[in-house]
């Protein structure tokens, strides 16, 4: 019996491949895919919208795989290998696709005698590539090309770099009985404005958002991968839970830290709460880009209002938070808001999954991006109208990003500040002018050999008569 242990299943790092790494959940996604790809009359393609590290890639390659019986999937990244013309990226597909097609284990004869392409590449995908790639798949399978990084294409496409008519382009390809071909997208969800710009490839309707995992799916995914090895109680489960906000991500990245404590010690053979807790700063660093990100996608108004939340959270931490719990914050502070711009930016923080909200009350989205929030978002010191407690004033105190302190809010009142500060300075100063003077003329009136003369003040400011 060998006791060698076997590699940490879960990715290290944003940068590893996520093809092999454990898959959880996405069962409502998986099947709108499904009923994408059956339709007959399918004439564009899908769109899989979701920030940062939400798990748009680990899709791409799930729905690749699950659908063998139907379709080849090859997986396209424009990101991966720049795109310098039309023909670079035609070929960049083809490649994918011949790689899938080898990997599949099917014959390449069709292709090995292929001419390359010459000055139309557009022809010769359609009438040399795509004729001998699809006569190579047995049955009748469609090739199903999958694009990562696709806001990279629309790039290419606005720079001039590739054809304006692109898109439009790979749509006609689509619907060609000829050539059985589907597509998937996925697009970072700051770039979801640019989806109307897809069109007519992507229509509105084909998108879908992901959004973080269920308490179910992450329970599996912590659990499944490594049930031979190690339990994962409950408490620990609630705990990665309760500090990742459900991210698949930062999930991994605990399921990751795991195994290797494991490894290192098998004897530990049940993760606690406690295991988790010991890890958030290792998990904190690793999605500290995420959450900066984040916060570069918020308006000034959703700023503010995560700002309040994440310091009221802070120094009320059993308090429930409401649209008029961050009014009464806000006014105290040099950026009130009214309740109808509070409710906007709630609604646009919960699109963004920021926020969580549950009847009466609005929640961070996870411990770990309230502790960046401490760290990196603060409104200065506030200005406090009223009389309160002293440590209530200072427990109340937040901030924000010296770089996004909305100066336009505050251009007048620094401007006036400064100018009184300015005209204190100069009449100090000539209040202090003047006494000198009043004193170098005492001394020099006064006669020589006075030993008990009294000294002049030297500078007053406020005389009483």
């Amino acid at each position: 019996m060998s006791n060698q242990i076997p590699p940490n299943p879960y990715h290290h790092d944003y940068g590893d491949d996520v093809e092999n790494a454990p898959f959880a959940g996405r069962a409502d996604a998986l099947a709108r895919i499904y009923r994408h790809l059956a339709r007959s009359d399918s004439s564009g393609a899908l769109c899989i919208l979701g920030r940062r590290h939400i798990g748009k890639t680990a899709l791409l390659y799930a729905a690749r795989a699950l659908f063998t019986e139907s379709h080849l999937g090859a997986y396209v990244s424009p990101r991966a290998a720049p795109i310098e013309d039309e023909t670079d990226w035609l070929l960049l597909w083809a490649q994918a696709a011949t790689s899938s097609l080898i990997s599949a284990g099917f014959t390449t004869t069709r292709l090995s005698d292929l001419a390359p392409p010459e000055d139309d590449a557009r022809l010769w995908f359609e009438q040399t590539f795509l004729p001998a790639m699809l006569g190579s798949l047995r049955g009748t399978r469609r090739l199903l090309f999958v694009i990562d990084d696709a806001d990279e294409w629309m790039h290419a496409v606005r720079s001039s770099i590739l054809p304006a008519d692109s898109l439009s382009y790979v749509h006609g390809l689509i619907g060609r009985a000829d050539h059985p071909m589907d597509v998937i997208l996925a697009l970072g969800a700051e770039h979801e404005n640019q989806i109307p710009a897809f069109a007519p490839l992507v229509s509105v309707t084909n998108v879908i958002r992901l959004g973080a995992l269920t308490r179910p799916d992450a329970e599996w995914l912590l659990r499944e991968p490594v049930r031979a090895a190690y339990e994962v109680n409950d408490s620990a489960i609630d705990a990665a839970l309760a500090a990742s906000g459900g991210a698949p991500g930062l999930l991994q990245q605990f399921g990751y830290l795991m195994y290797r404590k494991w490894s290192i010690n098998t004897v530990h053979s049940e993760m606690t709460a406690d295991d988790i807790k010991a890890m958030l700063p290792t998990v904190y660093a690793y999605g500290e880009r995420d959450y900066a990100e984040l916060w570069r996608g918020l308006n000034t108004n959703e700023r503010l209002t995560l700002t309040a939340i994440s310091t009221i959270t802070q120094s009320d931490p059993g308090a429930a938070i409401t649209a008029d719990r961050i009014e009464s914050y806000l006014v105290e502070t040099d950026y009130p808001l009214d309740l109808v711009s509070i409710n906007a930016a709630v609604r646009g923080l919960e699109y963004s999954e920021a926020v969580i909200l549950t009847p009466g009350e609005i929640r961070l989205n996870g411990g770990l991006l309230h502790s960046w929030l401490i760290d990196h978002a603060r409104l200065g010191e506030r200005v406090i109208r009223g009389e309160r407690e002293p440590s209530r004033a200072s427990d109340r105190r937040a901030r924000v990003d010296v770089s996004t302190r909305l100066a336009e809010r505050r251009a007048g009142n620094i401007g006036a500040s400064r100018r009184s500060s300015i005209r204190l300075i100069m009449l100090f100063a000539l209040a202090l002018l003047i006494s000198t003077a009043i004193l170098i003329a005492s001394v020099a009136s006064e006669p020589p050999g006075l030993p008990n003369a009294t000294a002049q003040p030297t500078a007053t400011l406020i005389g009483t008569p």
